[in-house]
């Protein structure tokens, strides 16, 4: 009765139904960046350049993808929009996993994925206002929640069946799952009817407009792309080149995930002191400087040293990340964006920038090798670091209080 009075509010309500659809989509999209790459290398018989071209793919289907579901969002709202995009990523998963070629494939799953990612980020700010910074660090603390358990049980089951196909395909389920239960959310409706299309297009068109959000993306996305090549290659490079085996690779994932946990709740007691743009900085500069160890060094304890400070870090940055285009969103005023449509195109720039990165890494990479593109990508981030602490950030929320 304790527990039930307790999510009585719909705040919890809110919070307990958010984070648990982000633990399930988590787990599984987390657990195929660890034995994505090495299914498609090993299974599917594609070289490491291979799985860079899979993840332009991934966003191609990202950059089209999301012009369609930010004009539906508009229609349908957050909540159904998400369970609409997880349902069709279990599909994708369940189809990879049934032999459909991936490259068909991917490019579906990565415009599904994008949409929830920008669905979720707006369902977190609308738990409540008074809360949005605790909600932001919540829903992010799922997600690093999800991504210790994700490594070590999707290189186990891959293991234990002798191939990463069931792995997938459970996955397809699990995403089903979380599909049905966004649907419980209590979910806050903005203001007014829906959009008709002209007004969704002149949405776009504010919201491309709008300099801070411009400013934030050039840099964002700047730095997204030197970390490219770690995030692309980081399995192979273990599990190939430094000869970590593949369990054991799933295993160092989880330990570095558990770090990244504790990190991702200090951002919350970083942001209550220093500006997002500060600590934004702080994150890109300690993984730009891991990213240069992981290029210049054969050791293993290196390497392994540098992945558990890149990996946290990375995951860390999107917590004052969505904070600073919520405000961002805000501070457009009634006649701006919705916040929908400010991380839509948030996720339009990301996913442009990956399409190209990705593509540029698979082309570079027979030509000059992992490690001098982690390394390369690393003395490029840190300039980077220090000129975003210099970006101004939309006006500050009065002080929140507890959830």
């Amino acid at each position: 009765m304790k527990l039930l009075a307790f999510f009585g509010s719909p705040t919890r309500q809110r919070m307990a139904v958010l984070a648990t659809s982000t633990m399930l989509f988590m787990v599984v999209d987390s657990g195929f960046d660890v034995v994505g790459p090495l299914w498609v290398t090993r299974e599917l018989g594609m070289g490491n350049s291979g799985w860079a071209f899979i993840r332009a793919e991934r966003f191609s289907g990202t950059l089209v993808g999301i012009l369609v579901f930010g004009v539906l969002v508009e229609r349908i709202g957050s909540r159904w929009m998400s369970a609409l995009v997880l349902g069709g990523a279990g599909l994708a998963f369940a189809a990879m996993a049934s032999g459909v070629p991936v490259g068909w494939v991917i490019p579906l799953y990565g415009a599904f994925t994008c949409a929830l990612y920008v669905n979720l980020n707006v369902l977190t700010q609308r738990v409540s206002t008074e809360r949005q910074g605790l909600a932001n660090v919540i829903y992010r603390a799922v997600g690093g929640a999800a991504a210790v358990v994700a490594p070590i049980l999707a290189t186990q089951g891959g293991k234990a069946a002798g191939s990463y196909a069931p792995v997938i395909m459970a996955g397809a389920i699990l995403l089903g799952i979380g599909g049905l239960a966004i649907l419980l959310y209590p979910e806050v409706h903005p203001s007014g009817s829906p959009r008709a299309l002209p007004g969704v297009l002149t949405a776009y068109r504010k919201s491309f407009a709008l300099r801070p959000l411009l400013a934030l993306l050039i840099l964002d996305q700047s730095f997204a792309c030197t970390a490219a090549p770690v995030v692309a290659f980081a399995a192979i490079r273990f599990t190939r080149q430094l000869h970590y085996g593949e369990t054991d690779f799933g295993v160092l994932c989880t330990a570095i995930a558990v770090g990244g946990l504790f990190i991702i709740l200090a951002s919350g007691w970083l942001m209550a002191r220093l500006r997002p743009n500060n600590v934004l900085g702080l994150a890109w500069l300690g993984c730009s400087i891991a990213a240069v160890a992981l290029g210049l060094s054969d050791s293993l304890a290196v390497a392994i040293l540098a992945y558990a400070v890149h990996v946290p870090l990375l995951a860390m940055r999107t917590v004052p990340e969505s904070l600073w285009v919520s405000r961002i969103a805000d501070a457009a005023g009634p006649g701006g964006p919705s916040q929908a449509m400010v991380f839509t195109v948030q996720k339009i720039w990301q996913a442009g920038t990956n399409v190209l990165m990705m593509a540029l890494v698979g082309t570079l990479e027979p030509h000059f090798g992992i490690p001098l593109l982690m390394l390369g990508g690393g003395l490029i981030g840190v300039p980077l670091s220090f000129a975003v602490m210099r970006l101004g950030v939309a006006q500050e929320r009065k002080k929140e209080v507890r959830f």
